[in-house]
């Protein structure tokens, strides 16, 4: 009776982790190849997404809905002053007036087609509460374009590869 449990108990782990390795692949197969185009109606910035994400207007936002489980992208776009921050300096100043306390605080500058930009990726803590956040900020032409995205901790990996290569297309 034992042997017969067992010999279930390791089956059904072989399944689950099978069905992991596929479901990853095919998030990653999807999120490459299937992808919607989303041009902004003033003519301001361009990008593409994840064919199965849905994406919602909110007067000067724009939020994805990933459908992994909590997952949220939420996109702002605001003038560029004179008296901006450099948008890693941006970055560590949200940080500090969040209160939110970051696993790995490294932050990170990038270069992408939008133009210059910084962002990180953590598991995050505050209030007792933990989630996985990534923020993103890029200058781009005359607007400097905020990306925010959070979720709980296990789901953040999945979306972050697709967050990743959305930030890639961006196009001012």
């Amino acid at each position: 009776m034992g042997e017969w449990i067992l010999l279930a108990a390791g089956t059904l782990f072989l399944y689950a982790c099978l069905h992991g390795i596929l479901y990853l692949l095919r998030l990653r197969r999807r999120g490459m190849i299937h992808r919607k185009d989303y041009q902004d109606p003033r003519g301001r910035f361009s990008f593409q997404y994840p064919a199965e994400w849905d994406l919602e207007e909110r007067e000067e936002r724009l939020l994805l809905i990933t459908h992994d489980h909590d997952g949220k992208v939420e996109i702002v776009l605001v003038p560029k002053s004179t008296n901006n921050p450099p948008a890693n300096e941006f970055l560590k100043g949200t940080i500090a007036a969040s209160g939110i306390q970051l696993d790995e605080p490294a932050i990170h500058e990038i270069r992408v087609q939008a133009g210059l930009g910084a962002y990180f990726e953590s598991r995050a803590t505050r209030d007792f509460e933990r989630f996985y956040l990534q923020e993103w900020v890029l200058d781009a032409g005359e607007f400097r374009i905020l990306l925010s995205y959070r979720c709980s901790v296990l789901y953040g990996l999945i979306d972050g590869f697709f967050i990743d290569q959305l930030v890639k297309t961006i196009r001012v």
